[in-house]
């Protein structure tokens, strides 16, 4: 737990490795999620409050 948030991975055979080592933190993704509009855009799409959204709050 890091600042009350608890984080769970899984993995299943349904997932490839690459994809296992990103989530446990073990390699970093190609693109920063902080780099990319796709959070904003769900927000503005489907009305949400940005308040309400921790991620977009951690990455503004």
């Amino acid at each position: 737990m890091a600042n009350g948030l608890l984080t769970v991975t899984l993995n299943s055979q349904y997932n490839d490795q690459s994809s296992l080592a990103m989530a446990l933190g073990l390699d970093k993704a190609d693109n920063s999620l902080a780099d990319v509009t796709i959070i904003n855009d769900i927000i503005k799409k489907h009305h949400f409050k940005k308040k309400a959204s921790v991620l977009s709050t951690m990455l503004n």
